[in-house]
């Protein structure tokens, strides 16, 4: 049996803090909150992996260049979901994003999902009964967060009924000035 592994993007203390310090503000709705320790931008969707190293190694390979990125608002998401399950900080999307994602999917020999990517950080998931529970006048809310992404990590995902943890098991480093 494998694992459940998947490519993301760490977030730094800082861009934590300022959601712990939104989340304050929200507290009591009916949501379970992600840990500020597994905040992330998923870059590859999780897929079950028996040879660990074997992705280890090809995601060494990966060279990019490091790259910011902004987040505009909160809001429910994803918008297939009818009622939303999700509370996310939506960032913009950047050539430096998407050539990265572009090339870890070649070199994991995937392909990306149909659905369009959404850069974003779920901050918390809820059920569809809690949906209606939740004060939606004050979503979708203008934020103006940033993360500069440095580096990538392979991420192990175990499921539980709050949702799933997450651990890191890799971290690559992205270049700065690198162009290929």
């Amino acid at each position: 049996m494998g694992s459940r592994l998947f490519v993301g993007l760490p977030v730094a203390p800082e861009f934590m803090a300022r959601v712990e310090a939104w989340k304050a503000g929200h507290e009591g709705w009916p949501v379970y909150w992600v840990r500020p320790q597994d905040l992330h931008v998923t870059l590859v969707p999780p897929w079950e992996e028996a040879a660990v190293d074997e992705v280890v190694l090809k995601l060494s390979k990966v060279k990019a260049e490091a790259f910011g990125l902004k987040f505009t608002q909160i809001s429910f998401g994803p918008e297939s979901a009818k009622p939303a399950r999700l509370l996310w900080a939506l960032g913009a999307k950047t050539s430096g994003l998407f050539e990265l994602r572009t090339r870890l999917f070649e070199a994991l020999g995937q392909q990306p999902d149909a659905r369009p990517f959404l850069p974003h950080v779920t901050l918390a998931r809820f059920g569809p009964q809690n949906y209606f529970q939740i004060p939606d006048a004050c979503l979708p809310q203008k934020v103006a967060w940033q993360i500069q992404a440095e580096k990538f990590g392979l991420y192990e995902s175990v499921l539980n009924r709050t949702g799933a943890r997450y651990r890191i098991l890799h971290e690559f480093p992205l270049q700065s000035g690198l162009r290929s």
